[in-house]
């Protein structure tokens, strides 16, 4: 059925992605989109333009502009008075390019929509990030930590942001544990390193 070929190939994707083979992740997402455009909403389909890990690969392959033009296109389809998009994507994107003075400008001016729209977690999940990307590691340990609470997200699943934050906060044995775990936990298709 196509959900099954479509998280076959999000998992294809990331894997791709982990071995460095950014651009192959890319022509499996284009074979992925061929699919979703059969079956998701316009609104779902066009959203995958501005998640924070495709924006993360763009970046990766030195096509930022092409990530900020996804952005742009997914606000100017959707304008709605009901949902701030133009904060959503950049939120999205400054977290996909690890603009940590970016992010923390785009949370400051859209903390309530998102907290209306997704709760505490995302506003953690950024805050998080930005900390990280702006040398605030204690305060990224405890946006992250909180994030894992409120998401039910294990901690293993935020390895990349949070075993940072442990090492540049001096806390190696922490770092070195999460790793483990998610590295247990990843053994055949690394998607938890996140």
């Amino acid at each position: 059925k196509a959900q099954d070929s479509i998280d076959l190939f999000n998992a294809m994707e990331l894997n791709l992605e982990n071995q460095g083979r950014i651009a192959e992740s890319f022509e499996l997402r284009d074979k992925r989109r061929e699919i979703q455009k059969r079956i998701l909403p316009p609104i779902a389909f066009a959203f995958d333009d501005i998640l924070p890990h495709i924006v993360g690969r763009y970046a990766k392959i030195g096509k930022q502009e092409e990530a900020r033009k996804g952005s742009e296109t997914f606000v100017n389809t959707f304008k709605n008075d009901q949902y701030n998009y133009p904060c959503i994507a950049d939120v999205n994107y400054f977290l996909g390019i690890q603009d940590g003075e970016g992010l923390q400008k785009s949370l400051d001016e859209c903390t309530d929509f998102l907290l209306a729209v997704d709760g505490p977690q995302t506003i953690e999940l950024a805050q998080g990030v930005a900390d990280l990307e702006n040398g605030n590691y204690e305060k990224s340990i405890g946006h992250l930590e909180k994030f894992c609470d409120l998401s039910g997200f294990p901690k293993y699943q935020m390895t990349t942001y949070l075993a940072d934050a442990y090492r540049f906060s001096g806390k190696l044995d922490e770092a070195e544990e999460l790793i483990n775990q998610a590295l247990k936990y990843s053994a055949i298709v690394p998607d938890y390193l996140f």
